[in-house]
């Protein structure tokens, strides 16, 4: 299930029929993990919708190699020639698999501890449009 990520949500106007957006989310995941298990893994997606439906996706997977475990995750998506008018361009994430019970939770642009500070934990969405008359 596809959760979104609040405040990653931006909406272009095309006005030229040849035209590109690059989409650019960076960001960081923290996992409620208070014990190691560096052979246990989570893995995840982060996909990128436009008008609701999903454009660009990338899976990432981590261990629990430390207590409150982050991954930084990096995902480019480049779209050509969108339809004339306004588009909705969003960032969604998925938890894929976990097999580790001791950790239940994930924070997406956040702090899950004080291990990691706010600046650290922010996810950014970039957008670049180009268009051609």
């Amino acid at each position: 299930m596809w959760t979104e990520i609040p405040g990653l949500s931006k909406d272009v106007s095309i006005t030229q029929a040849n035209n590109t957006v690059f989409v650019l989310t960076e960001g960081m995941v923290q996992a409620n993990n208070t014990d190691l298990s560096p052979a246990n893994t989570y893995t995840y997606a982060i996909g990128i919708f436009v008008d609701g439906k999903l454009a660009g996706v990338r899976n990432y997977s981590s261990n629990y190699g430390r207590s409150f475990q982050y991954d930084f995750f990096s995902i480019d998506t480049v779209f050509k020639n969108l339809s004339l008018g306004n588009h909705t361009i969003k960032t969604y994430v998925t938890m894929r698999v976990n097999n580790y019970s001791n950790a239940t939770s994930w924070k997406f642009g956040g702090a899950a501890s004080s291990s990691v500070n706010a600046d650290m934990s922010k996810i950014n969405m970039f957008i670049k449009l180009t268009e051609k008359s």
